[in-house]
């Protein structure tokens, strides 16, 4: 039965350990990186509440993509990405937004289709249309065409772009309609011109823009809009300070953990708490995330493209000179295991502390049994040595040991006879019988 307890209990030390460095691994992408549990449950709501996505739905497929929870294998995203170009063939591309062709683009570049991205890029009108449509359309489509590694089409000149979206800036840094500032406009250009840095203008415009959003943060964390917290204009600032590679996480902390405030339990994201959960919201969120968890694991900024496989063999394209980062990321290491996010260090301290316990358990129980096996027959031994050494049922009683007449008439008078046995039972000598040393005491009444 001790056996079996000390088993089971080895079985329960293990299941414990099992049980806290679970969620560590089950945290692993498509890509095996590490990813939060906060951007699995965003993407799990996101594919369930997107079974299949539509056209106009491109930022959450983008968010799948590079968060590592869909594969670009995948029949939810190779089938999107076949209906996009299929839709490019037929002339769809352009008669939209440019901004939602360039989103489309970033998408095929996610999806590794960066070689069948010119059917859809062709679509896009020339630079000067282009800019007249408004910062939105430009930003992207120097995403699309820098860090997304696409090759541009002919007549768009993506380092004129981007001096073109610089030239839009405010006068107190920030960017905006009419020159009135906000988080969400100001994000979304520093996005884009943080991968154009080689170009003066945009050097000097990532700068001011970069301060602004440092000053316009919120006590909370995050970042408001119209005087309210803002979920899109925090999580923007988040992807727009996480593109600023070189700055590592200084800056970036505050508004990654302000995101939980506009993030349910069940992985979604909304307006408010008073809000229903909103899809473009979850994906915008999810994407900001993932661009965090990036950047602490050392990795490149989430619109550069170069770590998708492309399905024409090798990676990305590589990027025109002039749009490239100050200071490249550092790749991760090479082999091993990422490094941990901060929310798995607690689970694994709970669970080493645990197992610690159970084992010390188990181990003081074993060492309780060892000494009781080893003294064990050592008091076996000396009972058995013992038991040799008193008379047997057959043996003749031994002979009493003499006693001296001195001894015997020490003894107390409530003694004597009080031992029992042969010699309290023998009678008193007879009077003319010699008395000695072995005889019963007995008193004169003289």
């Amino acid at each position: 039965m001790r056996v079996i307890r000390q088993f089971s209990a080895v079985i329960l030390a293990i299941c414990l350990c099992a049980m806290f460095m679970l969620p560590v691994f089950s945290a692993r992408d498509a890509t095996g990186q590490l990813m939060p549990w906060e951007a699995r449950a965003a993407a799990q709501w996101l594919r369930e509440a997107l079974p299949q996505p539509a056209p106009g739905e491109e930022l959450a497929v983008l968010a799948l993509l590079r968060s590592g929870q869909v594969n670009p294998a995948d029949p939810y995203a190779a089938d999107y990405a076949e209906a996009l170009l299929a839709r490019a063939e037929e002339g769809e591309a352009a008669k939209q937004e440019p901004a939602q062709t360039a989103r489309q683009l970033l998408v095929l570049a996610a999806a590794g289709l960066s070689a069948d991205s010119v059917r859809l890029s062709a679509g896009l009108p020339d630079a000067v249309t282009l800019k007249a449509a408004g910062p939105d359309g430009m930003r992207l489509a120097l995403l699309a065409f820098g860090p997304a590694g696409l090759p541009p089409p002919e007549g768009l000149d993506a380092p004129a772009l981007a001096e073109a979206l610089a030239a839009a800036q405010n006068q107190d840094g920030g960017f905006g309609a009419d020159g009135v500032s906000d988080a969400i406009s100001t994000a979304q250009a520093l996005q884009a011109l943080a991968f154009y840095r080689q170009q003066p203008a945009a050097e000097s415009s990532v700068a001011l823009a970069r301060a602004w959003l440092r000053a316009s943060r919120a006590e909370y964390g995050g970042y408001d809009l119209d005087g309210s917290p803002s979920a899109r204009a925090t999580a923007e600032a988040v992807i727009a300070l996480c593109c600023l590679s070189e700055d590592g996480l200084e800056g970036v902390d505050d508004p990654a953990g302000a995101l939980a405030v506009f993030q349910n339990e069940d992985g979604s994201f909304s307006a408010d708490p008073d809000s229903p959960p909103d899809t473009e919201l979850t994906a915008l969120g999810l994407l900001a995330i993932v661009s965090h968890a990036r950047l602490e694991r050392g990795m490149a900024p989430v619109f550069r493209m170069s770590d998708v496989p492309q399905k024409g063999g090798g990676e990305a394209d590589a990027e025109p000179p002039g749009p490239a980062d100050a200071e490249p990321a550092a790749a991760p290491p090479a082999g091993g295991m990422p490094p941990l996010p901060t929310w798995a260090v607690p689970i694994i301290l709970v669970g080493t502390v645990a197992l610690i316990v159970v084992l010390a358990a188990v181990l003081g129980g074993a060492g309780r049994d060892l000494r009781r096996r080893r003294t064990g027959p050592r008091r076996a031994d000396k009972l058995q040595n013992e038991g040799d050494e008193s008379p047997g049922a057959g043996d003749a009683p031994a002979e009493p040991a003499p006693r001296s007449e001195a001894s015997v008439l020490a003894l107390p008078l409530d003694y004597i006879g009080a031992e029992g046995g042969e010699e309290a039972a023998a009678p008193p000598p007879a009077a003319d019988e010699p008395r000695t040393a072995a005889s019963p005491p007995y008193y004169d009444e003289g």
